[in-house]
């Protein structure tokens, strides 16, 4: 899924999330909102210790590039290890949510961000390209 999808539904399910839950007020709102498509800055810190290449650009042609070849060919190349996109993270989020209701907010927009790339990626059959752990990711190189 591309960002500008993400930035869409994640404004409608921060919405709902909102109506759901009104105490959530403005910031928890905004917080929410910015993670469930900010959460994608890993591709892009990915993509520069990849190709040793800080251009945003060069870094969308190249995640297009590779799904569009997941999508054709039906690769089993798996993607980079994106790092906010793994469990270990999410653990992290769930821990330091239980001190501070910053990091549940985060949590929130996070799952709304990786329920809908989870919809994306079984609706394009390639839900076998990313790694979703850090342990998995380097015991599959090894």
């Amino acid at each position: 899924m591309i960002p500008s999808e993400h930035m869409f539904y994640g404004f409608f399910a921060s919405l709902l999330v909102l109506f759901l839950f009104p105490s959530l007020g403005t910031f928890g709102f905004l917080i929410v909102f910015l993670s469930s498509f900010l959460i994608d800055t890993d591709h892009y810190l990915a993509y520069v210790y990849l190709k040793r290449d800080f251009s945003l650009s060069r870094s969308v042609e190249f995640y297009l590039a590779m799904g569009h070849e997941h999508k054709t060919l039906r690769t089993k190349k798996t993607e980079p290890l994106m790092i906010f996109h793994t469990a270990e993270f999410w653990l992290l989020l769930v821990i330091l949510s239980f001190f501070n209701l910053f990091f549940f907010y985060i949590l929130i927009g996070v799952l709304i961000h990786v329920l809908l790339d989870l919809y994306s990626s079984k609706q394009l059959d390639i839900l076998h390209v990313r790694p979703y752990s850090v342990i998995r990711h380097f015991l599959r190189k090894n």
